[in-house]
């Protein structure tokens, strides 16, 4: 069991919801000015709730819950939670194997027969840690070039799931974040309770806590009450509508507001729903085959923030981002509901909490984990010479990814794609730590040969490093690229993608129509917005077809017409 497991369960449910202190009074300024950008006139925005020792102290809106008829966001705003739904899944498993109607070791097959056969069965317990290897659908869908409105019940997610003959490793081998799994989880849980996840997460959880204003949402034609709606910045100015008829609830698929929440994170200590032993339970986090500890507990990961323990998750889709912080031995809980894809709620709700727990940080560690401006995000202790000198681009053989790090107004940048951008803080040597996340990654350049690094580590938390090696990309010449044109067929997919060449660079037409020029890496392998692609070649060293990496799809297979 891990050590949050073991902490106290007491009750305490008392709602208080505006500050009246005057060192909260100052408390309150300093969130306000963390939410600043929020509250411009026509921006999108969030809700923002602080709980200690029972207590909401804090609870805001922030920004227009719709631009369109200029309605302000309030703690009473119902948002789409994305993966913070993911907790409520698994809380729903575990009721059902309190009640012995499931067991974790159960073969997922028992539930979902049509499911191929990988050797080694996939698990429940397998599913909720995200060990089970299964390849993320949401992941497949976009390869395939399919619209998030393209299922309207599990059954077709579910045989797209089952046309995969391989997973991305077997079961329990490693841990790999994949909404296949708790969508599964959802299936599951209507085929042993014999009720849908919406009506029985409503029964076991919703209804006895009071959530009222909380559901799975399985009917995108349903009406919510004081919705707010989604939104993209603009690369023109503004905002535009995030719209869509994504209805499939597991990996995602929550609405709810802070002060339902509230009543969720209370559970905790009250066990009102399932009990101590319940409560215990989504503390557990997973174990892989050979012994190794994770981090990843029931839809609920496990961590350290300052040396302080803390339990948290968060969710994206579309315009809609969240978080749910707690830090149990501070009896103290964030809660942050955006509704645009901008919003960075899992890094804010940290800043948030540095507000309220700096004095009770460990000394140990004083390098802010999350920064915004802060003097930390400049090198001004390291050399331009020594930052040039980590520069470069870097392979992972392990993951089939490249990084790319650069030099911007003397900050040293980890670029992972056009989209996704860090700054690393020195922390001294080739020592570096990573700034506006919501978690602690150290940056480590561990071998320099001839005045250039070679190798990066990157430690998440206390995972274990992830290794790339710098690499120069590989030199091409017309005929080099000639070879991989053509069209390749993949039948997990059931779709094709095309290879041409055009201005003296090799072409993707990807399914939904898009085409896009693919960057050279090593020998018969291109990379581009985060995909690995690896030709394949015959005997006579003809390009026969690719298998392409894609982060959270590993290993498909395409075939050359």
């Amino acid at each position: 069991m891990n050590r949050i497991a073991s902490l106290r369960v007491a009750g305490l449910f008392l709602v208080a919801t505006s500050i009246t202190a005057a060192g909260e009074t100052d408390r309150a300024s300093r969130i306000d000015e963390i939410f600043a950008s929020f509250a411009v006139p026509g921006s999108p925005g969030a809700a923002v709730s602080v709980i200690q020792d029972g207590k909401v102290v804090f609870a805001k809106g922030y920004g227009l819950a719709n631009l369109e008829l200029d309605v302000p966001i309030t703690p009473q705003s119902v948002f789409y939670l994305g993966s913070v739904s993911k907790q409520f899944v698994a809380a729903s498993i575990a009721l059902l194997e309190q009640d012995g109607q499931l067991s974790f070791d159960d073969d997922v097959r028992k539930f979902i027969p049509d499911l191929p056969e990988y050797g080694a069965p996939i698990t429940v317990r397998q599913l909720i840690h995200h060990t089970s290897g299964l390849r993320d659908y949401l992941s497949l869908m976009n390869l395939a070039g399919l619209p998030l409105g393209t299922f309207h019940d599990n059954e077709g997610v579910v045989d797209l799931i089952a046309r995969q003959r391989s997973l991305n490793f077997d079961p329990g081998e490693k841990h790999l974040y994949s909404n296949s799994g708790y969508l599964l989880l959802a299936v599951i849980v209507e085929k042993a309770s014999g009720k849908s996840l919406r009506e029985y997460a409503a029964e076991k959880i919703f209804e006895p806590l009071g959530m009222n204003n909380t559901h799975f949402h399985d009917d995108y034609m349903h009406l919510i009450p004081n919705r707010a709606s989604g939104y993209f910045p603009d690369p023109a100015g503004g905002y535009r509508n995030f719209l869509s008829t994504f209805d499939r609830v597991g990996s995602g698929g929550m609405f709810s507001n802070l002060d339902d929440l509230y009543r969720w994170d209370q559970n905790f200590y009250s066990g009102k729903v399932g009990g101590k032993a319940f409560i215990e339970q989504l503390h557990e986090t997973g174990t892989l085959n050979d012994g190794e500890g994770l981090t990843y507990a029931f839809g609920l990961t496990v961590s350290e923030h300052n040396g302080l323990n803390v339990v948290q998750h968060g969710g994206a889709l579309g315009g809609y981002r969240s978080t749910l912080v707690r830090v149990p031995e501070e009896r103290f809980s964030v809660i942050i509901l955006a509704n645009v894809s901008s919003a960075q709620p899992g890094a804010l709700a940290l800043r948030v909490a540095d507000v309220f727990l700096a004095d009770r940080y460990s000394e140990a560690d004083d390098t802010p984990t999350i920064a915004t401006n802060a003097p930390e995000s400049k090198a001004a202790d390291v050399s331009p010479a020594d930052l040039e000198r980590v520069t470069g681009l870097y392979w992972n053989a392990d993951e089939n990814y490249s990084r790319r790090l650069y030099v911007e107004d003397g900050t040293l940048m980890y670029w992972r794609s056009f989209q996704s951008q860090s700054a690393l803080a020195p922390r001294g040597g080739d020592r570096f730590r990573m700034l506006d996340v919501s978690a602690r990654v150290d940056v480590v350049f561990d071998e320099i040969v001839e005045g250039k690094a070679t190798r990066m580590t990157v430690t998440l938390d206390d995972g274990d490093p992830a290794i790339s090696r710098a690499y120069e990309p590989v030199k091409t010449t017309p005929d080099y690229l000639t070879a991989f044109e053509g069209t390749y067929h993949s039948k997990e997919l059931q779709a094709d993608y095309a290879f041409f060449v055009r201005d003296r660079a090799l072409v993707a037409r990807l399914p939904d129509g898009s085409e896009i020029p693919l960057k050279p890496a090593l020998q018969d392998l291109f990379t581009v917005r985060g995909l690995a692609v690896h030709f394949n070649r015959d005997e006579e060293q003809r390009v026969n077809g690719f298998m392409l990496d894609a982060g959270r799809v590993q290993g498909l297979q395409f075939e050359r017409d």
